[in-house]
């Protein structure tokens, strides 16, 4: 019952006098506007698998290609290519035969995504315009030019994502075209392949790698600027030195075109690559005013014990405990009696009035004995928050603020539906029942209103005019709407160039971020992520409720991690 090409002639037929076989399985057709537009520019390509109507007439029944006829009907194409089966035309189980041989996954194998890209590829190589391409595959001009940007990746390129991707994961032209994009760029590609492999959104890593690249050049050409015009770059704040906005030039702060031609001027970048803070490294030296008067006096009293050799600290270090905790052979300790200890050291206690603390740094180590009500760093138990290392603190601010990058495009496609996702009207009643931080100050300000703009293409005004007509479903949209632009202006530095420590959200340390807690940001990405939002790696932490180590993409560990505690 098997069908040969000798078996078969083909023919051109006009599509009235085809109709579909009485017993074909084919549910849906799926006549989406690609395959729709592809059709209507070049006609049907591939031939229609057809059989003589047992009933006569001159007409034909299709056994395959039942999708392409309506296609062709609908767009107006009067005529289509056809195999003709010249086998009996009441063989049944040689035309249901067909059905299952011409559509089995195992028997025909369509182009991948990559494959696809490079027959477009050389295809414009050959001549093809991108209009003709556009029409003939039925593509968007913006996914053409994706695609022809995909086909650059090389063989070499390709090979080296299928050794390091797994065999099932599929990627999208997308994500080859961002592939293509880094190929000659080692680091890069590697960075993208580890996030293929743990199933990281490849266009956030992507929007990260270039918004490094881009921080790291502005940071060298910051750093070379800087030094051309005297300006010290160090890596950290130096001992003593205070930065130019706690500082004063009469009434106003000290700026630093002001602070040019103080021989203590210097600069750092604790918090961005891109955003220099000036300080003074001695401003008591230099004749500096303060702000605030007690910390002019700190610095003046950090000042005098550092130039009496002191070893001085900006506070009491883990595990040590102040002399007045404790005893030497049954005797107080004084810190001029101290000073020869390796232990020794010394902070400066703020408040209006700064004071001396002296401490040892290892009390039993060194023959010191602690009284019952003796004052350690820390109490038994209790766990100091892990400080962030500045360096750590660089990369994750630049990797959090391109995660509210990535957000916000997937908000400004899923805002601008006309009805809301699964779970919606229960995310808002929720979150207007419990009141989180972010919720009374935003919904309806028009500090954000520029977000709910961006995510809906409405203003205020626009939005309650839709308002008066709209169905629920869309109702609910624009709710939504409302609740993400507040979360949005309130977890990470979106409005305007003066940075708060609303980017500090990610954060497990003492730097938080006092306008939205990271256990309100959690509910919130959640939500996202059952709407079908792709978190990243820092997004993954902080919904877990772990501290981010940037080490895991996946952060599986930190996961875990979290879990076993709940």
């Amino acid at each position: 019952m098997s069908t040969t090409a000798s078996e078969r002639a083909r023919v051109v037929i006009a599509v009235e006098r085809l109709k579909p076989h009485p017993e074909h399985v084919r549910a849906e057709v799926d006549l989406n506007r690609q395959f729709l537009a592809s059709i209507a520019a070049t006609g049907v390509i591939e031939a229609l698998h057809v059989t003589p109507d047992p009933e006569g007439r001159g007409g034909f029944l299709i056994l395959e290609g039942h999708r392409r006829w309506a296609a062709a009907c609908k767009v107006g194409v009067g005529e289509v290519p056809c195999d003709v089966d010249a086998g009996p035309s009441g063989d049944a189980g040689r035309q249901h035969l067909v059905q299952y041989i011409a559509n089995d996954p195992a028997l025909r194998t369509n182009h991948s995504p990559y494959e696809q890209t490079q027959a477009l590829t050389l295809a414009a190589e050959a001549g093809a315009s991108r209009t003709e391409i556009r029409k003939a595959t039925g593509l968007t001009a913006v996914e053409v030019k994706q695609v022809l940007k995909a086909g650059r990746l090389g063989p070499d390129g390709w090979k080296r994502v299928r050794e390091t991707v797994a065999e099932d994961y599929e990627l999208t032209v997308p994500e080859l075209a961002i592939l293509a994009e880094f190929q000659d760029d080692e680091e890069a590609t590697g960075r993208l392949l580890a996030a293929a492999r743990y199933g990281e959104p490849l266009e956030a890593v992507a929007g990260l790698v270039r918004r490094t690249r881009a921080e790291e050049a502005e940071h060298r050409r910051l750093v070379e600027q800087l030094t051309g015009d005297g300006v010290a770059v160090s890596e950290e704040l130096p001992d003593g030195a205070v930065e130019l906005g706690a500082l004063r030039a009469g009434e106003d702060v000290l700026e630093a075109g002001a602070h040019g031609g103080c021989p203590g001027r210097g600069a750092w970048f604790p918090a961005s690559l891109t955003e220099p803070v000036h300080y003074c490294t001695d401003p008591i030296r230099y004749g500096h005013a303060f702000a605030d008067p007690a910390l002019g006096e700190r610095v003046r009293v950090r000042g005098e014990l550092a130039a009496a050799g002191e070893n001085v600290t900006e506070g009491l270090p883990m595990g040590a405990w102040r002399l007045d905790s404790l005893r030497h052979d049954g005797r107080e300790l004084t810190g001029e009696e101290h000073r020869g200890c390796p232990g020794a050291g010394v902070y400066v206690r703020r408040g209006e009035v700064p004071e001396p603390v002296y401490y040892c740094r290892s009390a039993a180590a060194h023959g010191h004995t602690v009284r019952s009500n003796g004052v350690a760093a820390a109490a038994p138990g209790v766990k100091k928050p892990e400080e962030t290392p500045r360096r750590d603190v660089v990369r994750f601010n630049r990797e959090w603020a391109t995660a509210a990058e990535h957000r916000r495009k997937f908000l400004s496609q899923l805002l601008r539906r006309r009805s809301a996702p699964k779970g919606t009207a229960a995310f808002v009643t929720g979150r207007l029942l419990e009141m989180p931080t972010p919720v009374p100050g935003g919904l309806g300000s028009w500090r954000n209103e520029f977000l709910f703009t961006e995510f809906t293409g409405k203003s205020f005004d626009e939005a309650r005019r839709e308002a008066e007509r709209a169905a629920t479903g869309r109702l609910h949209t624009l709710l939504l709407a409302q609740l993400a632009a507040a979360f949005e202006y309130d977890i990470a530095d979106v409005g305007g160039k003066v940075k708060t420590d609303r980017s500090n959200t990610w954060r497990t340390d003492d730097r938080t971020n006092p306008y939205c807690s990271r256990t309100e940001a959690a509910v919130y990405l959640e939500f996202l992520v059952a709407c079908g939002y792709e978190a990243t790696a820092i997004e993954k932490a902080v919904i877990a409720g772990a501290r981010y180590t940037g080490i895991d993409p996946a952060q599986t560990d930190v996961e875990k991690t979290a879990q076993e505690a709940a």
